[in-house]
């Protein structure tokens, strides 16, 4: 993507670590989102969460606490 836009092609968006990475090089404007629609969201996605490991159940759990809005979305399981 910082490719395509520093031959020209257009603008984007893209990973601060991305855009801070190639700025100088490519010759590019880096601009901050700083609007509510471009905070990520993400997911945590598993199948079946009994058959996980202590340690990946640990793991999630300590996740779901430290971001108090997360939610699991499948039956049966949540944070």
């Amino acid at each position: 993507m910082c490719r395509m836009i520093g031959a020209g092609v257009g603008v984007g968006i893209v990973p601060e670590s991305a855009a801070r990475r190639n700025c100088d090089a490519m010759g590019l404007a880096l601009i901050e989102l700083t609007d509510a629609w471009c905070v990520r969201e993400r997911y945590i996605l598993l199948r079946d969460r009994e058959k996980l490991t202590l340690y990946a159940q640990s793991l999630i759990d300590t996740l779901c606490a430290h971001y108090a809005t997360a939610q699991i979305s499948s039956p049966g399981s949540g944070c």
